[in-house]
């Protein structure tokens, strides 16, 4: 994937944005501090993930929950 961002960012000069689904609950929480560092680069990213807790504190985010087919605020959706 990366080297694919890569290839685009050469050929159109700007980055395409990144989605990756649920990756974080593959990794170990040294190799998701990794990815994180990788993502800081150009462009940007959509990372869904099943339990926010698999996202380091420290990566730069916007947290959304969807539910009962609605997309609010983290903690915003009513169960």
């Amino acid at each position: 994937l990366f080297a694919e961002r890569e290839a685009l960012r050469e050929a159109r000069r700007t980055a395409p944005l990144m989605l990756l689904d649920d990756v974080m609950s593959e990794l170990d929480p040294e190799c998701r501090l990794l990815l994180v560092e990788l993502l800081r680069g150009e462009g940007q990213a959509l990372i869904t993930a099943t339990e926010p807790s698999q996202v380091p504190e420290d990566a730069e985010r916007a947290e959304l929950e969807i539910g009962q087919g609605h997309v609010g605020s983290a903690g915003a959706l009513a169960p």
